[in-house]
């Protein structure tokens, strides 16, 4: 009999204290922010802590980080929408970062955490002269988008069940939440969030097509995403012949868990692709096989037993 479970049976150590930090920063700030703002007269927490061209030309230069721990209230203080929402992110990091950390390693997933969180917040502060829309720039919704792509190229065809009836494949119901979150700001004609949700999600895409070799699940973008794969590896090789200290892979190693190629390993029938993970094992060993495809290794195993 299985047993119902809102999230996975086990929690990294990692996982929980990003989320421990998040929540423990947004509910601490949002707490006393009107006690900095009201009685005191000078900004609180949430303005030092956000992103915004004041901190910048304050020299609060640590904000592209932090920003990403504090969510914004303004005066509100904390609302049943404010607990609602970041309930939500941290829900989302708890499943999908769970898995991706799992995949990847811990210093890899808080790179790709930090870089297009942070990354995402910066253009959207970049935006903000161009649209005449200043303010501050706060939450872990661009990482969580990030994450929330980035986990889906990982598992395309997962069903997930929305409102727990309901099967969707994963690819779907990120491409409608995305899409929803977007129309939304875009509805409201504020350009500055719309971005900074954009970013976020566009970053965590090719994030994971160049860093780790991950591909839509969309063919029409194969050759795209090939060429922009193919164009990383030369940048690649380029920064390494000016910068030779850096540290050399082996022969066989990659940083990628998964390898687009023009004809794709999952283009391959059973039987070549079995005999190219040979070939693959016999020359590197069996660590030098993708998660990818060990699962569709052990996916044929099973099929062909079934067959007999």
């Amino acid at each position: 009999m299985s047993h119902f479970r809102l999230g996975p049976e086990f929690t990294p150590s990692p996982i929980k204290t990003l989320i421990l930090c998040i929540c423990l920063a947004t509910i601490g700030c949002a707490l006393v922010n009107n006690l900095f703002t009201h009685i005191f007269g000078i900004p609180g927490p949430q303005e030092w802590f956000s992103l915004s061209w004041w901190g910048i030309q304050h020299y609060l230069f640590w904000q592209p980080v932090t920003c990403l721990f504090v969510q914004y209230t303004g005066y509100q203080g904390i609302t049943f929408l404010f607990l609602l929402l970041l309930a939500f992110n941290l829900y989302i990091l708890w499943i999908m970062g769970t898995d991706v950390l799992r995949r990847v390693g811990g210093g890899p997933f808080f790179r790709f955490f930090f870089i297009c969180g942070g990354g995402a917040s910066l253009l959207a502060l970049l935006l903000m002269p161009v649209t005449g829309q200043y303010g501050l720039l706060s939450g872990a919704t661009p990482s969580i988008f990030a994450l929330l792509v980035a986990w889906t190229l990982m598992h395309p065809d997962a069903e997930l069940l929305v409102f727990f009836l309901i099967p969707v494949k994963a690819k779907w119901l990120t491409f409608g939440m995305v899409g929803v979150v977007l129309l939304i700001s875009l509805s409201q004609l504020n350009i500055v969030n719309f971005s900074h949700y954009f970013f976020g999600a566009l970053l965590g895409y090719l994030y994971g097509l160049m860093a780790w070799g991950l591909h839509s699940p969309f063919p029409f973008l194969y050759r795209v995403e090939w060429a922009l794969i193919r164009y990383t590896e030369k940048l690649h090789q380029l920064t390494a012949s000016f910068f030779p200290f850096q540290k050399k892979k082996k022969k066989g190693e990659s940083g990628k868990i998964f390898t687009l190629k023009p004809e794709s390993d999952a283009t391959l029938d059973d039987d070549r692709f079995i005999d190219a993970m040979l070939e693959k094992i016999s020359k590197n060993g069996e660590q030098a096989l993708t998660w990818k495809e060990k699962e569709r290794m052990e996916a044929i195993s099973k099929k062909r037993r079934q067959n007999k």
